[in-house]
């Protein structure tokens, strides 16, 4: 039933999001994708694009998300980052077409919201969290490295 009652504010918040969403990925992988694949090659540039994003997200990890766990929060946004912006960054340079990737951040961001809705509210431990991210994630988005797009 919380399930269903996430849908609209979803569906809202997807909406008003992905207008917030067209300025962080303009800035992320228009302007700072190439400029940094320009410099370093496209695999460092675009794990380094991931460390500075996580850095981005810190004051959210430090002031929202991790009152009792603060280095698991660190730890698994950097992962998140990192692995998020080697696929988003994979389906930039497969499309050059920014709003695709405004969709997936804001489905990406949405589906948190689900997943908090459906268990109540209550969040996995961040210990659980991390190691999820670092089996799922990694097996699913690290594999993205090793595609075409990605060499030299």
């Amino acid at each position: 039933m919380i399930f269903i009652n996430a849908i609209p504010v979803v569906f809202f918040g997807f909406i008003i999001q992905l207008g917030l969403f067209l300025g962080e990925e303009y800035g992320w992988r228009y302007f700072l994708q190439t400029a940094l694949q320009q410099r370093l090659g496209k695999r460092k540039g675009i794990i380094l694009l991931g460390v500075i994003w996580s850095i981005w997200h810190l004051p959210l990890n430090m002031f929202d998300c991790s009152e009792v766990m603060p280095f698991y929060s660190i730890l698994n946004q950097l992962i998140v980052c990192i692995l998020y912006a080697i696929f988003f960054g994979f389906v930039y340079m497969k499309t050059e077409n920014i709003w695709t990737i405004c969709i997936l951040h804001c489905m990406n961001n949405s589906l948190i919201y689900i997943i908090g809705s459906s268990t109540g509210g209550n969040i996995i431990s961040l210990e659980k969290l991390l190691l999820v991210n670092l089996i799922c994630m990694c097996a699913v988005y690290l594999t993205f490295l090793f595609t075409k797009e990605y060499r030299k």
